[in-house]
């Protein structure tokens, strides 16, 4: 019998042929992770997002950061934090899967106070908005009616541009009805 905290001795052979066990023993099969919503990529939405996109860089804005993906289900929201800059102006541009439709995005300031909300209807969104201060600003993506993938992309331009989001979407869908 050993006193706690006493490490046994084991001879060499014995040592040896642990160590040969601990090695030919096949470790556990590892699970796989999640896919990270990034996973999700549909050809649709990154093809109606580019065009989103493509209509503002005519208006003067250019891509700021990574696209946000994610999985939306109806009238459950995905909550996007961003950092937006006094002196710019911004624009959101959002596109939903087939299976959404009806795609809502919204601006919020860091004390959660609403900014501002697009008007358009369908799966395509866009918003506009000039901080008149730097900060942490969240932006929320939601289906209010459909089930599906999203995807939203942020615009950097200049102050004093005018811009119309909803010239935005249809130059982006040219099919749009107009209101």
């Amino acid at each position: 019998m050993h006193e706690p905290g006493v490490i046994a001795r084991v001879s060499p052979s014995v040592a040896l042929a642990l160590l040969v066990v601990a090695c030919t023993t096949p470790a556990a099969p590892a699970e796989e992770p999640a896919p990270a919503a990034n996973a999700f990529v549909s050809s649709r939405v990154s093809s109606s997002l580019g065009q989103l996109a493509r209509a503002a860089t005519t208006r003067g804005f250019t891509e700021e950061g990574p696209d946000r993906r994610g999985f939306l289900v109806e009238r459950g929201p995905d909550v996007i934090e961003v950092q937006l800059r006094s002196g710019s102006c911004y624009l959101l541009v959002s596109a939903g899967s087939e299976a959404i439709r009806e795609l809502d995005v919204t601006l919020h300031a860091g004390d959660g106070a609403e900014i501002v909300r697009d008007d358009a209807t369908g799966r395509l969104a866009a918003l506009h908005h000039c901080p008149p201060q730097s900060g942490t600003f969240y932006v929320a993506v939601q289906a209010t009616a459909g089930n599906g993938l999203f995807a939203l992309r942020v615009l950097r331009g200049p102050n004093g541009l005018d811009v119309r989001t909803e010239d935005i979407i249809r130059a982006a869908d040219p099919e749009r009805p107009t209101r």
